[in-house]
């Protein structure tokens, strides 16, 4: 077909040892109008990425991924708080529904409790950020697909939301995270 392009990734692992090759990871063509599916490489693309590691960089007794993490969390929380109580004291002049005024102020301050509780080193910041990612990447792709969601969320920033939860539970869920939280 003249709408398919073949993909053809190269993943360079940065390991520690000299001897490691290059990996490299062939996917089947995929279709120029299938942005899903453009988004969906780069996921897989950043999880396998992910996976080929090397010792952990430590920081300040963490490990530069866990400092990475909380960083990103922070920005997003207070992001999300400020932006929500911004549409809550705005309905007239910004067009959104108060359950998403609600929905970003709860999503917002969750993330700041559970990224606190990643930061000390607690499971239940663990476990939590990941249920509110998975939660969110739902929401997000009941709001893209026209189905039944909160009502509000906006739909240009759903797969940016979605993409990014993914990195966040791919991360969270490797052994070496796993281990040390």
């Amino acid at each position: 077909m003249p709408n398919e392009i073949p993909l053809m990734l190269k993943f360079e692992a940065i390991n520690r040892a000299p001897f490691c090759e290059p990996k490299q990871v062939h996917l089947s063509p995929v279709s120029r109008e299938s942005y899903m599916t453009g988004l969906f490489t780069i996921v897989l693309q950043a999880v396998y990425f992910m996976a080929s590691k090397g010792p952990p960089l430590i920081y300040t007794g963490r490990s530069l991924g866990i400092v990475i993490l909380t960083a990103a969390q922070l920005l997003i929380g207070v992001i999300h708080v400020l932006f929500g109580f911004l549409l809550f004291g705005s309905e007239t002049t910004l067009k959104a529904t108060i359950a998403y005024d609600v929905y970003t102020i709860a999503f917002g301050a969750l993330v700041l409790v559970f990224t606190y509780f990643i930061w000390q080193g607690k499971k239940i910041g663990w476990v939590g950020t990941i249920a509110v990612s998975i939660f969110v990447s739902v929401a997000d792709a009941l709001a893209l697909l026209n189905l039944p969601s909160i009502p509000g969320i906006p739909k240009f920033a759903a797969p940016t939301e979605i993409i990014y939860s993914v990195f966040v539970v791919s991360y969270l869920l490797q052994t070496h995270v796993r281990k040390n939280i």
